[in-house]
């Protein structure tokens, strides 16, 4: 029999890998394993932080070792006090950075010794710089030099002084052109085959959730939703970057003009998590202002999220930076949802005018919004249009062929 290939994802230390607590980039990789499972082309190893979810869901994988962190009591106890201070000072704007400081530290630590203790084979980075600094320690980045490849799904401003170990990626895994050609911009001396393009995936089948007219109104009544109602949902992080407020705003002007609407917002500060954000305050505050109008999910898990979709009627994904490719935006496309996306980022490599409708992220954004809001409740056709696109359009990016991307951009097999 064939040995397998040997390939370790060094993850954050933050969530967990399965993604019991949430997490884009915990998502894709538990993709990945579960892919695997089914036909085996690797080895997998994944070091992750400790969670007594993750360690249940994990115990039934045959070609996958997954290597949990626990830190002390004392990193735990240090964390919570660091970040009720910072909380209370509100002295950083993304506080949720401030939550798991010495929980970091202490885990690329111990991932840095793992790594020199014994030989994981080909190093996949999942996505922040930081985990360099575990390749930094003991020597491992000359240990695995031509062996390590960073799956980057954002656009980082700093590369905590791992500027060399990041040039000598065997490969840049990039989710879009958008974040390939930012990671090309700040690393010096990349060459045109250490760029590959990785696009994002989604579980199609799971998503098309055709669910009965007594399933919409179980769901939407457990929701505390008419079961007349025209929904618009949001779906993520409830962060200043991914736009919530603009698009409170944006709603407020339309609630009375759309009979019935309702705003869905499913998602919290930092998935899973007990943060809370002064901005996540800031949005209840607003949406208090329109009453029952707006309703809060909180965390929705990874294996229930098809259910809210299959509630919606429009998915709005607002997002006021530069977006390298919104999971949310896809599992909105595979739901056959029309979607309203701002032009950012990577998000247009996804979406096209076929499946959603843009709008710029400018002064008159919140208008923009409200606009298009207004205009796919009145027009049933392009809303009907738009959505049929969209899932024909996400069959690209199926999860079923994740697998086989993968493989191709670590040129094996």
């Amino acid at each position: 029999m064939k040995k397998l290939k040997k390939v370790t994802f060094l993850t954050t230390g933050i969530l967990p890998v399965p993604a019991t607590e949430g997490g884009a980039v915990e998502a894709l990789v538990e993709t990945l394993i579960e892919n695997n499972e089914l036909n085996p082309c690797f080895e997998f190893n994944v070091i992750s932080i400790w969670s007594e979810s993750a360690y249940r869901k994990s115990v039934s994988y045959k070609h996958c070792n997954c290597i949990f962190l626990k830190p002390p009591k004392m990193i735990e106890e240090l964390d919570k006090a660091v970040f009720a201070i910072a909380k209370k000072l509100t002295l950083s704007r993304n506080i949720s950075s401030c939550r798991f400081v010495f929980q970091r530290m202490w885990f690329l630590k111990r991932m840095g010794h793992l790594l020199h203790s014994d030989d994981f084979g080909t190093l996949i980075v999942e996505n922040h710089p930081s985990i360099f600094l575990a390749l930094k320690s003991y020597g491992n980045a000359g240990k695995y030099r031509g062996r390590y490849y960073y799956h980057l799904h954002n656009v980082f401003s700093e590369l905590y002084g791992c500027e060399k170990i990041a040039a000598n990626v065997n490969s840049a895994l990039c989710i879009s052109e958008f974040v390939a050609d930012s990671y090309v911009n700040q690393v010096k001396g990349l060459k045109a085959g250490q760029i590959s393009v990785f696009k994002n995936c989604v579980d199609c089948s799971a998503l098309d959730a055709r669910l009965s007219d007594a399933d919409k109104s179980k769901i939407k009544d457990d929701l505390g939703v008419e079961v007349d109602s025209f929904v618009y949902l949001f779906n993520g992080r409830i962060t200043p970057e991914k736009g919530v407020l603009e698009l409170l705003e944006a709603f407020s002007l339309i609630k009375d003009v759309v009979p019935k609407s309702k705003l869905l917002i499913a998602g919290s500060a930092f998935f899973d998590s007990d943060i809370t954000s002064e901005y996540e305050a800031k949005v209840k505050d607003l949406a208090a202002l329109l009453g029952d109008k707006v309703v809060f999910t909180g965390f929705i898990p990874h294996d229930a999220i098809q259910y809210i979709y299959g509630i919606a009627d429009v998915c709005v994904i607002p997002s006021i930076w530069e977006e390298p490719a919104c999971l949310s935006l896809l599992e909105a496309m595979a739901a056959g949802k029309a979607t309203i996306v701002t032009n950012s980022g990577g998000m247009p490599e996804y979406a096209s005018n076929s499946t959603s409708i843009f709008v710029e992220r400018d002064e008159n954004i919140v208008e923009s919004i409200a606009r298009a809001m207004s205009l796919l409740f009145d027009d049933d056709v392009l809303r009907s249009d738009l959505g049929a696109n969209a899932q024909l359009r996400a069959k690209q990016f199926d999860s079923c062929v994740y697998l086989d991307n993968f493989i191709k951009c670590l040129k094996v097999g």
